[in-house]
């Protein structure tokens, strides 16, 4: 009988053939579920390290003011609308030697805080730096 020529045809190739290895793992169920998580871990690309968020100001200016007592007063009148804290006033003097008390304070929504301030009649901008 004449033998008819079968195709050439390239035998499968297994995994460990390819250099690649699973490992090998006995026991329960867990213990195996376990390990493929492992191995897949391993050619799990890495990801980025997260970008941190860019620090914004949270300083508002309330106002500048000719004397203490005024800049003192309109801190107390909006501070609490605006839900301010950390209060800072400073004595500052121009060059003709005029002397203002810049009146500012932080908060952790500064739009919120300055939209509070300016609902109360008051003065506020986010500080800038």
């Amino acid at each position: 009988t004449a033998r008819r020529a079968q195709p050439n045809r390239a035998a499968p190739q297994t995994a460990a053939a390819n250099g690649l290895q699973r490992p090998r793992v006995g026991g329960s169920p867990a213990r195996q579920s376990a390990a493929r998580t492992s191995s897949a871990a391993i050619h799990t690309p890495a990801t980025a390290a997260p970008v941190p968020p860019q620090k914004t100001a949270n300083l508002v200016q309330i106002g500048a003011f000719s004397s203490e007592a005024k800049a003192l007063e309109e801190w107390d009148r909006v501070s609490t609308k605006g839900g301010l804290t950390g209060k800072r006033i400073e004595k500052l003097t121009n060059s003709n030697g005029k002397t203002m008390w810049r009146v500012r304070g932080t908060a952790t929504d500064t739009a919120a805080a300055c939209k509070a301030v300016l609902a109360a009649n008051g003065a506020c901008e986010t500080v800038k730096k």
